[in-house]
């Protein structure tokens, strides 16, 4: 009877102290802890309140001061790579077109300047004056790459008005018509978003420049083109359809010299005829 007493007071204390998982005897078990319970008690935990106030407030979250720093670092970074990007292609611009390598502009564009001018309706007289100014091979040496503006028809006849001769045929015969055709090729190619304000273009008619003005815009000595079909890519080079017949400075003050005196003078001089 001693020692049934002694067991149960053996079994009784390791029932009383069992309470861990560790030490549990068979058949007694405690409930696990979940995470449904414990989302219940955290609210309470949260919101608990003491001298006053919610402990739920004093945690609001609050924005890192540096964040923002780091946010206008970030912008900066942005901008300056995005105008040292601009800086590199303007500055690149002509390697990229294959400068010096007799392979073509760019692999998809295989057809020469003048097949291309010659393939639209409305670059018909500027074909045509090519022709009359024997420069037919001007483009000959694919190596060497250019921009080619070409003017209208509409652009030419509009010129032709403004000189005062009879047609077109008498623009063609003009001894001052090679200097007009040199005057709209640029010795390396660029796109249009090269031709902001301030650049200078120089072109084949000796020292003779144009000017850059706004993407669209080209500043000559006879005043502003406007550039209606841009960056028709070539074998040879870029081409940018305008509006208007450039003059170069000298032809300009050579027909200005002559219009100032006569009219018809004006005419022979650009006509080349009596």
């Amino acid at each position: 009877q001693g020692h049934k007493q002694a067991h149960d007071r053996v079994d009784v204390s390791r029932t009383e102290v069992c309470h861990s998982p560790r030490c549990r005897i068979e058949g007694e078990r405690e409930p696990s802890p979940t995470l449904s319970k414990t989302n219940r008690e955290r609210p309470t935990e949260i919101g608990a309140k003491g001298n006053g106030r919610s402990r739920a407030l004093r945690r609001s979250p609050r924005t890192p001061r540096g964040s923002f720093v780091a946010m206008a670092r970030n912008l900066l970074a942005v901008l300056l790579a995005a105008l040292a990007f601009a800086s590199a292609f303007h500055a690149a611009d002509a390697q990229d077109f294959n400068q010096g390598n007799p392979e073509c502009i760019r692999e998809d564009a295989s057809t020469g300047i003048l097949e291309a001018a010659a393939e639209v309706d409305e670059l018909s007289i500027l074909v045509a004056a090519v022709e009359a100014a024997g420069a037919q091979d001007a483009f000959e040496d694919t190596s060497v790459k250019v921009t080619a503006f070409m003017p209208t028809n509409e652009a030419f006849n509009d010129l032709i008005a403004e000189l005062g001769l009879k047609n077109v045929n008498e623009l063609l015969a003009s001894p001052l018509l090679p200097n007009i055709l040199r005057y709209h090729v640029v010795g390396d190619p660029h796109t249009a978003d090269y031709f902001v304000e301030g650049v200078e273009l120089p072109t084949r008619e000796g020292d003779e420049t144009l000017q850059g003005y706004d993407e669209t815009t080209i500043v000559a000595a006879n005043g502003n083109a406007t550039i209606m079909k841009s960056d028709v890519y070539t074998c040879q080079g870029v081409v940018e359809v305008i509006d208007k017949v450039m003059l170069p400075p000298s032809v300009f003050d050579a027909l200005e010299g002559s219009s100032n005196e006569s009219a018809g003078n004006s005419t022979v001089a650009v006509g080349g005829g009596p």
